[in-house]
């Protein structure tokens, strides 16, 4: 099997961060989304642009992708029909919901109830 590494470039002069002249990689140009979700989908995994920490609400408590095991498309679908003020009050009622779970409840139970709590089930 070959051994495979990530290389990044170096930054030439590094005296003033690292005092002992250690090299500190620069990763800046791997941190762009298309890159990283290219990294995502090699590790075999379906890799999601959700959008910027500014839309992050989107994933929280309370919409409709959080607590849930859709596939890439189902994903992306219900990200873009999250409503940021009708989250608010489902992450309440969902998180008032998850206090009430008895001991020993797995993630599927949790699972579960974020989509009953998504689907108006329940109140």
């Amino acid at each position: 099997m070959q051994e495979r590494r990530i290389i990044a470039r170096k930054i030439t002069n590094v005296s003033h961060v690292c005092p002992d002249n250690r090299e500190v990689p620069d990763l800046s140009e791997y941190t762009a989304p298309a890159v990283v979700i290219g990294l995502i989908d090699t590790l075999g995994f379906d890799g999601i642009d959700a959008g910027s920490l500014d839309e992050s609400w989107r994933q929280q408590p309370g919409t409709p992708v959080y607590c849930t095991d859709l596939d890439a498309d189902g994903v992306r679908r219900e990200l873009s029909q999250a409503n940021r003020t009708r989250s608010t009050e489902l992450r309440d009622l969902l998180i008032a919901k998850m206090q009430q779970l008895p001991k020993g409840s797995t993630p599927r139970d949790r699972v579960l109830l974020g989509r009953s709590v998504q689907l108006g089930l329940a109140s």
